[in-house]
């Protein structure tokens, strides 16, 4: 019952902020759909820790000169700990999908602070759980082979039956830039 209400108020609080924007004095809008991530990802709980690489999509809204809006959209692939038996377990695929808030700390810094869903599609069984994650991006001066813009290092937490601690470390990569919508300012 709490985490329908929880969802509720997040749903309603995203509507009233996209609302705001539309409405009132919001920036020029800045969209960009070309931002991706390349890492590395742990996840570690009490029934034992994996290693992946991970790629994930960022489609973004810039608010504002230091503040931004991007989604997440991941994809990795994870080995299930061994049995009881000692038996390495199977590979299963994990999905994870989100929004994240970036403040631009200064011209190099940012923080990210995002919620979100990951699920573990396993043999036997799927499970998701609710996301909470924070990332510090530095950008570099010039970008790597001319798309690599930034590298990041985050930590989430997601709440399976138990918690997982999920680590990652990488670069992101753009590929065309930020597209500039129409102006909303109202006079």
């Amino acid at each position: 019952m709490l985490k329908t209400a929880l969802k509720k108020k997040a749903i309603l609080g995203a509507l009233a902020l996209s609302a705001s924007f539309l409405v009132g004095k919001a920036h020029a809008t800045e969209v960009g759909y070309t931002d991706f991530r390349a890492n590395g990802i742990s996840a570690s709980n009490k029934v034992g820790s994996t290693f992946s690489g991970e790629v994930s999509w960022h489609p973004s809204y810039v608010v504002d000169a230091d503040w931004t809006v991007r989604g997440l959209l991941g994809l990795s692939q994870f080995k299930a700990a061994k049995d009881s038996t000692g038996k390495a377990g199977d590979n299963f695929l994990v999905t994870e999908f989100g929004v994240f808030g970036g403040y631009k700390i200064n011209p190099q810094w940012e923080a990210e602070l995002g919620l979100g869903s990951q699920s573990w599609a396993e043999a036997a069984s799927t499970k998701s759980g609710s996301m909470v994650s924070a990332n510090a991006l530095y950008s570099l001066d010039q970008p790597l082979f001319g798309y690599f813009d930034k590298v990041f290092g985050g930590f989430s937490s997601v709440s399976f039956t138990e918690t997982t601690t999920v680590l990652k470390v990488g670069m992101t990569m753009n590929f065309g830039g930020i597209e500039k919508g129409a102006s909303n300012e109202t006079k």
